[in-house]
């Protein structure tokens, strides 16, 4: 299926997958067709030239200061000695309930480093590299032209778990972001000539099984010609069951196979590790395997000759096992979308380092053909569909409405009602505002319920009031977006002592200047006590249905609408 051309104004778009680091950049052009490059040949790479693989290591010294990146820094090729190893460290922006899931426990980060630093750090190496790669690989007056013209407004896109909430986007600011299985849609669009049988109210799934998280998507599309319109069909799923899920049970099993062996060190167990992740990993199909430990000794009694593990029976059923946990929980998670959907599904796509795994792919084509949908791979190394997709999807955005993972709302104050059972139940907490109304508080407005599909251009108004004896001099409006993880969350937010209740989380902050409203305030005239009070009115529109929550403040003034920025500051990262 062809992309369709660009339509907009000539932009340079870097698109980034930090799992095994990838990156990709497309120079747009108003009327072309995008084309997107991977960027290449990173240092310390052997035979650099083709590889657009970086490992996402980061090695450090005591005092917090970045040495090497990469492959470099796995080698530890300069010999450095009191170094720390930062590695897995997307691992810990994860929210603690993904990690939860598999037990899965990120390795410490390096003294006196924090997450952000070691983003800032890897970044800043990502983004010299991409500017030199550029600049020497961009010949002729385009080169000069192209780095010199967007160096300052280039736009940077970071696929991110689809499992991701705004909290961890926020740890990132200042960047556009996509959702892994978003982008890798994106991909498959370009890739796998899904357009011989994809048709308007057909629908399809995409799974992005990359390193530690495996992300699922089910797409309807509303429209194939002339313009490709998806929307979701469903809330997305994500489960921590990727490619580092099965490393980590491998090692533990390599280390029980050569406990009180001559190969019972951590160089030899760290060069198993790296080849069953390179190799044995993406070639085992559940019959058998070679593992090299790094020596050329032998070992007949643990299967090792000239330095190669084989896997014998006994031990097959064991690597088995390796496998079968975390692809069991990519077919559950793949079900449960569907049964949520409620629809036949055409195809599965299936991409990400993982899904080179002969072994996922023979599992999912026996689950899924019973429900006849069929498996589809691309004809593409798909370990860069993220990267190579977030480029793509900056560039036509083909996805027009998500679904809503979570129920989003706020707290706030009611109207008492004495007929309602809730009310009654806290009526010794009700209060009169100055208006002179009975109010109560602690109730849970709910904007987006889970699961609701939302466009993309779709806001939820929320009106706001402020009373006040004195005239007020306004400064910033706060205001707490709450979020839970059911589709009824039910009536209250707050009990009577004004604490969240149980499954409710502080999600986001919605920050307005409110400076700007100062010539709509009006007084008003108590009517219990003649009391002169002021009140303004207005409202904060939040959009639900696009890659982030984003919001604006509105407000009414001399008969017109006037409307104002809002910052979305994540509460807790």
């Amino acid at each position: 299926m062809s992309m369709g051309a660009y339509k907009g104004k000539e932009q340079l778009v870097i698109g980034m997958d930090v799992g095994t680091t990838m990156l990709s950049f497309s120079h747009l052009r108003d009327g072309d067709e995008p084309r997107v490059n991977m960027i290449m040949r990173w240092p310390g790479q052997p035979a650099a030239g083709g590889d657009c693989k970086l490992p996402t290591l980061v090695r450090y010294d005591g005092n917090g200061r970045a040495l090497l990146f990469g492959r470099a820094a796995q080698t530890n090729e300069d010999d450095l000695e009191d170094t720390y190893l930062a590695k897995w460290f997307k691992l810990w922006l994860h929210p603690s309930s993904m990690r939860r899931q598999f037990n899965l426990t990120p390795p410490p980060l390096p003294p006196n480093v924090t997450v952000k630093d070691i983003y800032a750090d890897f970044l800043r190496f990502l983004f010299n590299h991409t500017r030199g790669w550029l600049e020497e690989t961009i010949g002729g007056n385009l080169r000069d032209s192209l780095w010199t013209r967007f160096e300052s407004t280039f736009v940077l896109c970071l696929a991110i778990p689809n499992g991701w909430d705004d909290s961890q986007q926020c740890a990132m600011s200042r960047l556009s972001f996509v959702s892994e299985a978003e982008a890798s849609v994106h991909f498959a669009i370009a890739h796998a000539g899904i357009g011989t049988w994809l048709r308007a109210d057909s629908a399809f799934i995409v799974t992005d099984a990359g390193g530690s998280t495996v992300d699922t998507v089910i797409y309807k599309c509303t429209s194939a010609e002339p313009t490709l319109a998806l929307e979701e069909a469903t809330a997305s799923e994500c489960v921590q069951a990727g490619s580092a899920i099965v490393d980590q049970a491998a090692e533990q099993l390599f280390k029980k196979k050569l406990r009180q062996s001559k190969f019972d060190d951590p160089d030899t167990l760290e060069a198993m590790v790296n080849d069953f992740e390179q190799n044995a990993k993406r070639e085992f199909d559940g019959d058998s395997a070679l593992v090299k430990t790094g020596t050329n000794f032998t070992d007949r009694p643990r299967n090792i000759t000239k330095g190669r593990l084989r896997l014998t029976r006994r031990l097959q059923r064991r690597t088995r096992a390796v496998f079968l946990g975390p692809m069991n929980a990519i077919a559950d998670s793949i079900d449960r979308a569907v049964r949520r959907a409620g629809r036949q599904c055409d195809a599965l796509l299936i991409v990400g380092g993982f899904a080179e795994s002969p072994r996922l792919k023979s599992l999912l084509r026996d689950r899924l053909s019973a429900q006849n949908i069929r498996l589809i791979t691309i004809d593409q190394p798909t370990k860069k569909a993220a990267a190579e997709g977030s480029a793509y999807w900056y560039a036509k955005r083909f996805v027009v409405a998500r679904a809503a993972r979570k129920s989003y709302g706020v707290a706030c104050s009611v109207g008492f009602d004495s007929s309602l059972a809730a009310h009654q139940a806290r009526a010794h907490t009700a209060f009169t505002n100055l208006a002179g109304n009975k109010r109560i508080t602690g109730h849970f407005d709910l904007l987006v319920t889970k699961n609701q599909i939302v466009q993309n251009d779709a806001n939820v108004r929320i009106p706001y009031y402020k009373l006040s004896r004195k005239k007020p001099q306004f400064a910033d409006f706060h205001a707490k977006l709450l979020c839970i993880d059911d589709e009824n969350p039910g009536y209250w937010c707050r009990n009577e002592q004004g604490y969240l209740l149980s499954g409710f989380e502080h999600t986001l902050t919605l920050k307005a200047d409110l400076s700007g409203l100062q010539r709509t305030l009006k007084p008003h005239i108590d009517l219990v006590t003649g009391q002169t009070y002021w009140r303004v009115n207005y409202a904060v529109e939040v959009f639900f249905g696009q890659t982030m929550i984003c919001a604006s403040v509105v407000w009414e003034e001399d008969g017109q609408t006037k409307k104002g920025p809002v910052s979305v500051i994540a509460y807790s990262v």
